[in-house]
């Protein structure tokens, strides 16, 4: 028998069935009762509920087998010398004539191992090279004496046959205890593959377009350097969106080397290595082109999700979901996703067709993560279209500001999350009072039982939703060239931090000495010194608001002259206390409390060297409704379409509202992001290409995801912009603009790979890009996305007058510390003073090479300098 309701608090959530008929019936007027859902039966028990307990805690047998043998799988080779000892698992699958099959065989490994990564792909070697320290690296290899080995039908055989032999176990190799393999596995928790049984029992049980029961294997060893390693070889790439890929696992925590450790400039926390990843698809694939996978095959299309939350006190959370998907996979049996670990799924329910069959489901523990499962002993079909119903609830899932005010610190998982566009319908219970901006169209509000009541769904599919509420003064604008409805939420008095520094600046002020400052130890700022006398941190609120109006209304309008349309009229901008974190969501973003502060309370707070940030962080986040939410990205390694393309457009507002010195010192800012060394760290640019996504960020370089796909990204548009243009034309960005808003156009609600942008610039070619002389941007790609060099230019000029407004220009221009075939397009610039500095022509550099000039040009009055590269139109070293 299902519950139709379940209560906490004494607060009733609406039925099961409330959610499902919103899902399903769109015109039901908000409020109207639906009617009951079937009863489904009690939940049994489950194999696959078993093989998750197995994966999870694996136990051996002491009874072993000899094996000597050598298992190659694609780039990857292990050496095994020892014994084999089985997991107790759950092997056994029922097929349609009644046979038996074996689809999964786990082992405990006890002897001598060896494993050899060789690297087949640069960007990956690079990043191996980068990360291991290794002078002359070639490959990785690393020895164990222990492993977990799981392995599908076909790889268990190419490592059997002929190589174990069904006899007693060697006394020179003791038996393990029922510890030995859970304590191995252990080594998972705590990192990004806490979800590690989900992941092997969706990759074995799962069945694709691609068949996953081909060569399956994932072996995880306790290698002593450069640590525990896991290796997984599937062709749906469950683990990274690529078939094959090698994580590291951190050793203790703590860097490999003091020059390795660097600091936070927010936090002053000391990063570690968190590992590090090889990952790509098989030879096959890249020996056909196809260096890259687009992520995991999509299980399911979603179509609706309808989100009921009951907000109790505050900060708790009950809820009810409803997710409408149809079926994608040849089979489905495990059904992942992702729900925050303050939230615990109570009941699940799965209905295809009439019938809901209550369904069991295993959860991350509240220390290992977000990973949830259903486990279907009837498995999903391909064309089957059904309906996900999930209830949960849990406490502390907002953050309390102290201001009446409150947001989600889960903010992709405050839901069930399937990680797919959809239309989301929502409904919020709150304490009266309150107010709730969500993404999505307010479909109405109403007061019941102590509770406001509102309702908001969204017009297009979107991939994630959001929302805050709580007590706030509403702004309103309109931007009149757009139509675009705009409002500022801002709180109506001090979060507790402000009150915080506030009382510890009065109770300092009489003490404090010019070479003192203060630590707040719960907000992680220093108070200068110099501001010893201040005894109170002003924060206007209305300054903030009228600020963020401003930055939406002239970020709306660039972005929709140059990019076209976004499919959402209307952006609600709410202020958090998070003091250097701002957020995007379809329609509604958030915006850090450092944007409240002005000059002196920045440098109060010892924030001036934010000011970048402060000033810019709005606008980047405004982008993101292009970049993020128009058009997504299809996998980590094209994350940067997002980010670097919003870096890019907060450029354009910069240039718009501030000109063109603005604009070049935006560029040279972001130059030093990519290219210089932080608290000892080494530069981005030395960790990878940008197609190493997050993966970039280490220990020796904990700045590289935000060097590379923010600033380098970003780049890479400049640099385009720059190559594009032609002076000779009354709009000599015209070809570059017209290309960016084709693309933005053409994959409007559609997620893109780098190969889709790249597939848009060759499009648009002009002449100035075929700088490599086959017509093709191929060139171009190679070396800013997929590589790693960063050229060294290098000029001494000197002019002379050649009479009646033409001057001589003569000298040398090198290019150095690249390959051979490197291709910079460099530009020529002239400081002419009053009339501004003007481009006087560009010149090709391959490889290391220095070039003579000796050139006449027409100038409009005698030059001040002659300056070489002046506007980082190629990101490259001054020497």
């Amino acid at each position: 028998m299902v519950d139709q309701r379940f209560t906490s608090r004494g607060l009733a959530l609406p039925s099961l069935a409330g959610l499902l008929m919103v899902a399903s019936v769109s015109s039901m007027a908000f409020g109207q009762e639906p009617e009951p859902l079937a009863e489904a039966p009690p939940v049994v028990g489950s194999s696959l509920v078993e093989l998750h307990r197995a994966l999870a805690e694996p136990v051996p047998s002491t009874q072993g087998v000899r094996v000597a043998s050598d298992l190659t799988l694609d780039v990857y080779t292990i050496r095994l010398d020892g014994v084999l000892f089985p997991l107790d698992m759950p092997n056994g699958e029922r097929e349609s004539d009644g046979a038996e099959t074996e689809r999964l065989k786990g082992w405990y490994f006890r002897g001598q191992g060896r494993h050899v990564l060789k690297p087949v792909t640069n960007g990956e070697w690079r990043s191996l090279y980068f990360r291991s320290g290794i002078d002359d690296f070639k490959q990785l290899e690393t020895e164990f004496t222990e492993a977990l080995i799981w392995l599908d039908a076909t790889a268990a055989r190419s490592i059997v046959a002929d190589s174990v032999a069904p006899a007693a176990v060697a006394t020179s190799v003791a038996p393990p205890n029922a510890l030995d393999a859970q304590r191995l596995m252990e080594v998972t928790h705590g990192s990004s593959l806490v979800d590690l049984p989900l992941r092997i029992a969706a990759a074995m049980r799962n069945q694709t377009a691609v068949q996953a029961g081909e060569g399956i294997a994932y072996l995880l060893t306790n290698s002593e350097d450069p640590g525990p390693t896991l290796v997984a070889f599937d062709q749906r790439g469950v683990l990274d969106g690529e078939e094959v890929a090698l994580y590291v696992f951190e050793r203790d925590g703590e860097p490999e080397a003091p020059e390795d450790a660097a600091a936070d400039s927010e936090d002053q926390e000391v990063w570690s290595d968190p590992g590090y990843w090889y990952s790509s698809r098989d030879i096959p694939a890249i020996r056909a082109g196809s260096e890259f996978g687009e992520g995991p095959e999509q299980l399911f299309d979603v179509e609706t999700v309808t989100v009921r939350s009951v907000i109790s006190t505050e900060v708790d959370l009950e809820g009810e979901a409803t997710i409408v998907a149809n079926v994608l996979a040849t089979k489905v049996t495990v059904v992942p996703f992702e729900l925050t670990a303050h939230l615990r799924v109570k009941e699940a329910f799965v209905r295809k067709g009439e019938q809901a069959v209550a369904v069991p489901f295993v959860q991350a523990t509240p220390e290992e993560g977000v990973a949830v499962a259903l486990l279907l002993d009837e498995p999903l079909l391909f064309g089957d279209r059904v309906e996900i119903l999930l209830r949960y609830a849990g406490d502390k899932v907002l953050v309390d500001d102290g201001v009446r005010t409150y947001r989600v610190g889960a903010r992709a998982s405050w839901y069930p999350n399937f990680d797919d566009l959809a239309h989301f319908d929502l409904t919020f219970e709150v304490p009266k009072g309150n107010t709730v901006i969500a993404v999505g169209e307010p479909k109405g509000s109403r007061t019941q039982d102590g509770k406001v009541v509102s309702h908001w769904r969204t017009k297009t599919p979107i991939r994630v939703a959001g929302f805050n509420y709580g007590s706030f003064k509403e702004y309103l604008a309109k931007e009149e060239n757009t139509g675009y409805q705009l409002a500022v939420y801002a709180s109506l008095g001090v979060p507790d931090i402000i009150t915080e520094i506030n009382g510890a600046m009065r109770q300092q002020s009489a003490v404090m000495t010019p070479d003192q400052a203060v630590a707040i130890a719960s907000s992680g700022i220093t108070l200068i010194s110099q501001y010893s006398g201040a005894t109170d941190l002003g924060v206007s609120l209305e300054g903030l608001a009228q600020s963020a109006l401003a930055d939406a209304q002239n970020s709306v309008q660039v972005f929709t002259a140059r990019f076209g349309p976004s499919p959402f009229d209307r952006l609600a901008i709410t202020q958090q206390a998070e003091w250097t974190f701002g957020q995007a969501w379809p329609g509604l973003i958030y915006l850090p409390y450092a944007a409240a502060f002005g000059t002196q309370a920045r440098a109060m707070l010892g924030l001036s060297g934010m000011a970048e940030f402060i000033d810019e962080v709005g606008i980047h986040e405004i982008a993101h409704q292009w970049w993020g939410h128009l058009i997504g990205w299809k996998s980590y390694r094209d994350q940067w379409i997002s980010e670097g393309f919003a870096e890019f457009s907060a450029a354009l507002v910069v240039e718009a509202t501030g000109g063109q010195e603005a604009y070049d010192a935006f560029w040279r800012s972001r130059r030093r992001n990519v290219l210089a060394r932080r608290f000892g760290s080494a530069p981005p640019a030395w960790a990878g290409p940008m197609t190493l996504g997050y993966r970039a960020s280490s220990a020796k370089s904990p700045y590289g995801y935000q060097g590379l796909a923010y600033g380098k990204g970003g780049f890479v548009l400049h640099m385009l912009r720059d190559l594009m243009r032609d002076v000779r034309v009354e709009d000599p960005d015209a070809a570059f603009f017209t290309m960016m808003r084709d693309f933005a156009q053409s994959y409007a609600g559609q997620e893109v790979s780098t190969a889709d942008f790249q597939r848009t610039v060759q499009k648009h070619f002009v002449p100035q890009l075929n700088a490599a002389g086959d017509g093709k941007v191929d060139w171009f790609f190679d070396q800013w996305v997929y590589g790693r060099s960063i050229p060294t230019i290098h000029s001494e000029l000197e002019w002379e007058s050649a009479g009646r407004g033409k001057y001589r220009v003569y000298g040398t221009v090198s290019q150095s510390n690249v390959p051979e075939d490197f291709v910079s397009v460099v530009s020529f610039y002239a400081d002419l003073g009053k009339d501004g500095v003007g481009m006087f022509g560009r010149s090709a550099f391959r490889g290391e090479m220095t070039r003579n000039i000796d050139t006449v040009v027409e100038l409009s009055r005698k030059p001040k300098a002659l300056m070489v590269n002046h506007r980082n139109g190629v990101l490259a070293y001054d020497n």
